[in-house]
Protein backbone atom coordinates (compact mmCIF):
# COMPACT_ATOMS: atom_id res chain seq x y z
CA UNK A 1 0.00 0.00 0.00
CA UNK A 2 2.96 2.51 0.92
CA UNK A 3 4.37 2.02 -2.57
CA UNK A 4 1.00 2.70 -4.08
CA UNK A 5 0.10 6.09 -2.23
CA UNK A 6 3.69 6.64 -2.99
CA UNK A 7 3.46 6.38 -6.91
CA UNK A 8 -0.11 8.31 -6.46
CA UNK A 9 1.65 11.47 -5.31
CA UNK A 10 4.31 10.98 -7.81
CA UNK A 11 1.65 11.39 -10.53
CA UNK A 12 0.31 14.58 -8.82
CA UNK A 13 3.40 16.34 -8.73
CA UNK A 14 4.21 15.79 -12.24
CA UNK A 15 0.76 16.73 -13.36
CA UNK A 16 1.68 20.53 -12.52
CA UNK A 17 -1.97 21.94 -11.86
CA UNK A 18 -1.53 22.98 -8.91
CA UNK A 19 2.17 24.50 -9.44
CA UNK A 20 2.54 28.29 -8.63
CA UNK A 21 5.54 28.74 -10.79
CA UNK A 22 5.73 30.10 -14.06
CA UNK A 23 7.19 27.40 -17.15
CA UNK A 24 8.69 28.58 -20.14
CA UNK A 25 9.75 26.83 -22.88
CA UNK A 26 12.23 28.26 -24.74
CA UNK A 27 14.92 27.75 -27.92
CA UNK A 28 16.85 30.98 -26.53
CA UNK A 29 20.19 29.56 -25.94
CA UNK A 30 20.03 28.68 -21.80
CA UNK A 31 23.54 31.01 -21.98
CA UNK A 32 21.52 34.03 -22.30
CA UNK A 33 17.89 32.89 -21.41
CA UNK A 34 18.96 32.17 -17.68
CA UNK A 35 20.69 35.21 -16.68
CA UNK A 36 17.26 36.92 -17.94
CA UNK A 37 15.13 34.48 -16.19
CA UNK A 38 17.63 34.84 -12.87
CA UNK A 39 17.30 38.76 -12.93
CA UNK A 40 13.34 38.37 -13.34
CA UNK A 41 12.89 36.18 -10.46
CA UNK A 42 15.32 37.98 -8.00
CA UNK A 43 13.13 41.39 -9.06
CA UNK A 44 9.74 39.70 -8.57
CA UNK A 45 9.92 36.86 -6.41
CA UNK A 46 7.68 35.12 -9.02
CA UNK A 47 9.51 31.45 -9.74
CA UNK A 48 10.16 30.36 -13.21
CA UNK A 49 11.44 26.72 -14.83
CA UNK A 50 12.84 26.67 -18.07
CA UNK A 51 12.32 23.95 -20.38
CA UNK A 52 14.68 24.35 -23.47
CA UNK A 53 15.46 22.49 -26.57
CA UNK A 54 18.76 20.88 -27.74
CA UNK A 55 20.69 21.98 -30.85
CA UNK A 56 20.08 19.58 -33.29
CA UNK A 57 16.03 20.21 -32.74
CA UNK A 58 16.33 24.11 -32.14
CA UNK A 59 12.78 25.47 -31.79
CA UNK A 60 11.17 22.35 -33.51
CA UNK A 61 10.81 20.14 -30.94
CA UNK A 62 9.13 22.50 -28.32
CA UNK A 63 6.70 23.37 -31.11
CA UNK A 64 6.27 19.70 -31.21
CA UNK A 65 5.79 19.17 -27.38
CA UNK A 66 3.44 22.12 -27.16
CA UNK A 67 1.31 20.84 -30.02
CA UNK A 68 0.73 17.44 -27.77
CA UNK A 69 0.15 19.21 -24.70
CA UNK A 70 -2.56 21.35 -26.33
CA UNK A 71 -5.59 18.99 -24.31
CA UNK A 72 -3.41 19.79 -20.89
CA UNK A 73 -0.47 22.14 -21.57
CA UNK A 74 1.93 22.63 -18.87
CA UNK A 75 3.97 25.68 -20.86
CA UNK A 76 2.55 29.03 -19.71
CA UNK A 77 4.91 31.13 -21.58
CA UNK A 78 6.31 30.89 -25.07
CA UNK A 79 9.96 32.44 -25.94
CA UNK A 80 11.12 31.68 -29.16
CA UNK A 81 14.47 32.53 -31.26
CA UNK A 82 12.27 33.09 -34.22
CA UNK A 83 8.76 33.64 -35.50
CA UNK A 84 7.71 31.83 -38.58
CA UNK A 85 6.91 28.55 -36.10
CA UNK A 86 5.38 30.56 -33.72
CA UNK A 87 3.39 31.75 -36.18
CA UNK A 88 2.38 28.48 -37.08
CA UNK A 89 1.29 27.77 -33.54
CA UNK A 90 -0.55 31.03 -33.56
CA UNK A 91 -2.76 30.00 -36.14
CA UNK A 92 -3.34 26.83 -34.32
CA UNK A 93 -5.30 28.27 -31.62
CA UNK A 94 -2.07 27.36 -29.32
CA UNK A 95 -1.90 31.21 -27.70
CA UNK A 96 -4.21 33.86 -26.06
CA UNK A 97 -4.35 37.69 -26.83
CA UNK A 98 -2.14 39.37 -24.38
CA UNK A 99 -0.62 43.43 -25.14
CA UNK A 100 2.27 44.22 -22.96
CA UNK A 101 2.56 47.44 -21.83
CA UNK A 102 4.89 48.91 -24.90
CA UNK A 103 3.68 46.97 -27.55
CA UNK A 104 3.05 49.79 -29.74
CA UNK A 105 6.85 50.70 -29.66
CA UNK A 106 7.08 47.92 -31.91
CA UNK A 107 6.34 47.98 -35.63
CA UNK A 108 3.17 46.46 -37.06
CA UNK A 109 5.34 44.14 -38.77
CA UNK A 110 6.96 42.66 -35.97
CA UNK A 111 3.86 41.58 -33.95
CA UNK A 112 0.74 39.57 -34.31
CA UNK A 113 -2.27 42.18 -35.22
CA UNK A 114 -4.51 40.26 -32.86
CA UNK A 115 -1.64 40.43 -30.17
CA UNK A 116 -0.99 36.79 -30.27
CA UNK A 117 2.84 37.03 -30.30
CA UNK A 118 5.60 40.07 -29.21
CA UNK A 119 8.93 40.53 -30.63
CA UNK A 120 12.17 41.58 -28.92
CA UNK A 121 15.85 41.47 -30.39
CA UNK A 122 16.35 40.96 -34.10
CA UNK A 123 19.13 38.74 -35.35
CA UNK A 124 20.54 38.19 -38.37
CA UNK A 125 21.77 35.54 -40.92
CA UNK A 126 25.24 35.34 -41.30
CA UNK A 127 28.56 33.98 -42.62
CA UNK A 128 31.14 32.75 -39.64
CA UNK A 129 34.36 33.27 -41.61
CA UNK A 130 37.91 31.74 -40.77
CA UNK A 131 40.69 34.15 -40.17
CA UNK A 132 42.42 35.54 -42.92
CA UNK A 133 40.11 34.32 -45.64
CA UNK A 134 38.25 37.06 -47.73
CA UNK A 135 36.08 37.24 -50.78
CA UNK A 136 33.38 35.05 -49.92
CA UNK A 137 29.83 37.89 -48.47
CA UNK A 138 26.79 35.97 -50.15
CA UNK A 139 25.13 32.49 -50.38
CA UNK A 140 25.80 32.44 -53.99
CA UNK A 141 29.59 31.85 -53.57
CA UNK A 142 29.09 28.68 -51.86
CA UNK A 143 28.44 27.23 -55.22
CA UNK A 144 32.23 27.49 -56.50
CA UNK A 145 33.68 23.77 -55.65
CA UNK A 146 36.63 26.10 -54.52
CA UNK A 147 34.52 27.66 -51.71
CA UNK A 148 31.99 25.11 -51.06
CA UNK A 149 34.12 22.27 -50.05
CA UNK A 150 35.27 24.43 -47.74
CA UNK A 151 32.26 25.47 -46.02
CA UNK A 152 29.70 24.21 -43.88
CA UNK A 153 25.54 24.43 -43.33
CA UNK A 154 23.27 23.43 -40.63
CA UNK A 155 20.29 20.90 -41.81
CA UNK A 156 17.13 22.74 -42.36
CA UNK A 157 15.21 20.54 -40.80
CA UNK A 158 16.20 22.39 -37.50
CA UNK A 159 16.42 25.73 -36.06
CA UNK A 160 16.41 29.08 -38.35
CA UNK A 161 18.27 27.81 -41.58
CA UNK A 162 14.67 26.26 -42.06
CA UNK A 163 13.27 30.14 -42.04
CA UNK A 164 15.94 31.20 -44.30
CA UNK A 165 15.80 28.37 -46.84
CA UNK A 166 11.56 29.27 -47.27
CA UNK A 167 12.53 33.38 -47.32
CA UNK A 168 15.04 32.31 -49.68
CA UNK A 169 11.69 30.04 -51.93
CA UNK A 170 9.74 32.96 -51.18
CA UNK A 171 11.88 35.70 -53.15
CA UNK A 172 13.77 34.17 -55.45
CA UNK A 173 10.99 31.12 -56.53
CA UNK A 174 10.85 27.65 -57.00
CA UNK A 175 13.28 27.24 -59.94
CA UNK A 176 15.99 29.42 -59.02
CA UNK A 177 16.17 28.54 -55.19
CA UNK A 178 16.21 25.14 -56.34
CA UNK A 179 19.33 25.72 -58.06
CA UNK A 180 21.05 27.53 -55.35
CA UNK A 181 20.68 24.69 -53.06
CA UNK A 182 21.25 21.87 -55.68
CA UNK A 183 24.76 23.46 -56.64
CA UNK A 184 25.48 24.12 -53.15
CA UNK A 185 25.55 20.32 -52.55
CA UNK A 186 27.21 19.60 -56.36
CA UNK A 187 30.37 22.51 -54.92
CA UNK A 188 30.82 19.87 -51.83
CA UNK A 189 28.74 22.19 -49.34
CA UNK A 190 28.87 19.48 -45.93
CA UNK A 191 25.54 19.80 -43.79
CA UNK A 192 26.01 19.97 -39.93
CA UNK A 193 23.61 18.94 -37.03
CA UNK A 194 22.60 23.40 -35.73
CA UNK A 195 24.05 26.23 -36.41
CA UNK A 196 26.10 26.45 -33.46
CA UNK A 197 27.94 23.56 -34.91
CA UNK A 198 28.58 25.60 -37.84
CA UNK A 199 29.85 28.47 -36.35
CA UNK A 200 32.05 26.15 -34.82
CA UNK A 201 33.52 24.27 -37.48
CA UNK A 202 34.93 27.42 -38.22
CA UNK A 203 36.47 28.60 -35.15
CA UNK A 204 38.11 25.22 -34.87
CA UNK A 205 39.64 25.68 -38.48
CA UNK A 206 37.27 21.95 -39.39
CA UNK A 207 35.99 24.61 -42.44
CA UNK A 208 36.40 28.34 -43.88
CA UNK A 209 33.09 29.51 -44.11
CA UNK A 210 29.73 28.35 -41.92
CA UNK A 211 26.14 29.62 -42.97
CA UNK A 212 24.76 30.77 -39.65
CA UNK A 213 23.34 33.42 -37.36
CA UNK A 214 25.20 36.70 -35.84
CA UNK A 215 24.87 35.03 -31.98
CA UNK A 216 26.74 31.70 -33.03
CA UNK A 217 29.29 33.72 -33.96
CA UNK A 218 30.05 35.89 -31.10
CA UNK A 219 29.48 32.70 -28.93
CA UNK A 220 31.68 30.63 -31.46
CA UNK A 221 34.45 34.05 -30.68
CA UNK A 222 34.41 33.75 -26.65
CA UNK A 223 34.75 29.88 -26.20
CA UNK A 224 36.61 28.77 -29.09
CA UNK A 225 38.65 31.70 -31.47
CA UNK A 226 38.43 35.37 -30.82
CA UNK A 227 39.76 35.71 -34.29
CA UNK A 228 36.31 34.30 -36.00
CA UNK A 229 34.95 36.70 -38.00
CA UNK A 230 31.20 37.20 -39.41
CA UNK A 231 30.21 38.79 -42.59
CA UNK A 232 26.36 39.79 -42.87
CA UNK A 233 25.00 37.67 -46.28
CA UNK A 234 24.63 39.51 -49.71
CA UNK A 235 24.78 43.25 -48.63
CA UNK A 236 26.30 44.35 -52.15
CA UNK A 237 23.63 46.23 -54.30
CA UNK A 238 21.19 44.68 -56.00
CA UNK A 239 21.70 41.50 -53.61
CA UNK A 240 19.14 39.79 -51.74
CA UNK A 241 19.77 40.96 -48.42
CA UNK A 242 20.50 39.19 -45.16
CA UNK A 243 16.94 37.29 -42.71
CA UNK A 244 16.64 39.43 -39.64
CA UNK A 245 14.41 37.14 -37.30
CA UNK A 246 13.17 38.58 -34.01
CA UNK A 247 13.03 36.40 -31.01
CA UNK A 248 9.17 36.33 -29.69
CA UNK A 249 6.85 35.91 -26.90
CA UNK A 250 3.74 34.76 -26.48
CA UNK A 251 1.42 33.66 -23.65
CA UNK A 252 -0.07 29.94 -24.43
CA UNK A 253 -3.73 29.25 -24.35
CA UNK A 254 -4.51 26.99 -21.02
CA UNK A 255 -6.72 27.34 -17.25
CA UNK A 256 -4.66 29.21 -14.95
CA UNK A 257 -5.51 30.82 -11.87
CA UNK A 258 -5.99 34.36 -11.63
CA UNK A 259 -1.58 34.32 -9.14
CA UNK A 260 -0.49 32.38 -12.74
CA UNK A 261 -2.03 34.20 -15.25
CA UNK A 262 -0.79 37.48 -13.27
CA UNK A 263 2.84 36.10 -13.14
CA UNK A 264 2.74 34.63 -16.43
CA UNK A 265 1.48 38.47 -17.81
CA UNK A 266 4.98 39.75 -15.62
CA UNK A 267 6.57 37.50 -17.17
CA UNK A 268 5.82 38.43 -21.02
CA UNK A 269 6.22 42.03 -20.01
CA UNK A 270 9.66 41.84 -18.89
CA UNK A 271 10.82 39.64 -21.66
CA UNK A 272 9.83 41.92 -24.38
CA UNK A 273 10.36 45.09 -22.74
CA UNK A 274 13.09 47.81 -23.42
CA UNK A 275 15.82 46.36 -20.99
CA UNK A 276 15.62 42.94 -21.68
CA UNK A 277 16.03 43.60 -25.61
CA UNK A 278 19.10 45.77 -24.41
CA UNK A 279 20.76 42.95 -22.46
CA UNK A 280 20.07 40.33 -25.40
CA UNK A 281 21.88 43.19 -27.76
CA UNK A 282 24.64 43.50 -25.15
CA UNK A 283 25.05 40.04 -24.60
CA UNK A 284 25.84 39.14 -28.09
CA UNK A 285 22.46 37.25 -28.94
CA UNK A 286 20.50 40.09 -30.92
CA UNK A 287 22.16 42.12 -32.95
CA UNK A 288 19.56 44.93 -32.86
CA UNK A 289 16.24 46.76 -31.19
CA UNK A 290 12.94 45.77 -32.89
CA UNK A 291 11.83 49.04 -31.78
CA UNK A 292 14.36 50.78 -34.53
CA UNK A 293 13.68 48.03 -37.53
CA UNK A 294 12.33 49.29 -40.86
CA UNK A 295 13.72 48.15 -44.59
CA UNK A 296 16.77 48.27 -43.35
CA UNK A 297 18.59 48.26 -39.75
CA UNK A 298 21.91 50.41 -38.94
CA UNK A 299 22.53 50.32 -42.41
CA UNK A 300 21.74 45.98 -43.38
CA UNK A 301 20.28 45.22 -46.38
CA UNK A 302 16.94 42.59 -45.16
CA UNK A 303 15.59 40.65 -47.41
CA UNK A 304 12.03 41.95 -48.05
CA UNK A 305 9.34 38.97 -46.65
CA UNK A 306 6.00 38.89 -45.05
CA UNK A 307 6.96 36.71 -41.88
CA UNK A 308 3.81 34.99 -42.64
CA UNK A 309 4.57 34.25 -45.71
CA UNK A 310 7.63 32.53 -44.82
CA UNK A 311 5.54 30.27 -41.71
CA UNK A 312 3.38 29.48 -44.69
CA UNK A 313 6.07 28.57 -46.50
CA UNK A 314 8.15 26.51 -44.13
CA UNK A 315 7.46 22.98 -44.34
CA UNK A 316 7.84 22.57 -48.15
CA UNK A 317 11.08 24.66 -48.38
CA UNK A 318 12.73 22.98 -45.71
CA UNK A 319 12.06 19.72 -47.79
CA UNK A 320 12.83 20.71 -50.73
CA UNK A 321 16.37 22.24 -49.28
CA UNK A 322 17.22 19.36 -47.24
CA UNK A 323 16.82 16.83 -49.99
CA UNK A 324 18.96 19.29 -52.75
CA UNK A 325 21.71 19.98 -50.16
CA UNK A 326 21.43 16.15 -49.21
CA UNK A 327 21.63 14.54 -52.66
CA UNK A 328 21.16 17.31 -55.28
CA UNK A 329 17.56 16.50 -55.65
CA UNK A 330 14.35 17.95 -54.59
CA UNK A 331 12.95 14.48 -53.85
Amino acid sequence: MRWFLALLLLISAGCGGDSDEVVVYTSVDPAYAEPIIDAFEQETGISVRLVVDTEATKSVGLAERLRAERDRPTCDVWWANEPFRTIRLADEDLFTSYTPADADAVPETLRDPDALWHSTGLRLRVLAIGDGVEGVTKLSDLTRPEIGQRAVVARPTAGTTGSHVAAIYLVLGDVEADALFADMHDAGVQIVAGNSYAAEAVARGEADFGLTDNDDVFAAQQRLSPDLQQVILSQGEGELGTLAMPTVVALTRKDRSDELDANAQKLVDYLVSRQVEDQLIQLGYAAASVRDAGGEEGGVRLIEVDYRAVAERLPVAIERATNLLETGRAE
